[in-house]
């Protein structure tokens, strides 16, 4: 179902400043959001990412550590209240 979600906010062009996904340990946010942003950024997303775009070609380099526009964000031990101030605090950053 969340998949369903994002690939309809990508197919709307639609897609919020930023996005948070949250859950416990080991659903697979991490992945989920890398998927998420492959679907954003690449330049013929019909059903799927294209794979051979300049943009898909560039978030592949992500996965080695040289793409710079992607930032996988954790925050270990904060719940309610202090989550709310700290990602407050990223925004203000961003």
């Amino acid at each position: 179902m969340p998949v369903e979600i994002l690939k309809s906010i990508i197919r709307s062009g639609d897609a919020p400043i930023g996005t948070v996904i949250y859950g416990p340990p080991g659903t697979g946010k991490t992945t989920l959001a890398h998927l998420f942003a492959k679907g954003l950024l690449c330049e013929n997303f019909l059903e799927d990412v294209c794979g051979e775009c300049e943009s898909c070609l560039l978030l592949a380099d992500y996965f080695s550590g040289s793409f710079w526009h992607m930032k996988s964000m954790t925050a270990p031990g904060l719940t309610g209240n202090s989550l709310k101030k700290y990602l407050i605090s990223l925004i203000t950053v961003l």
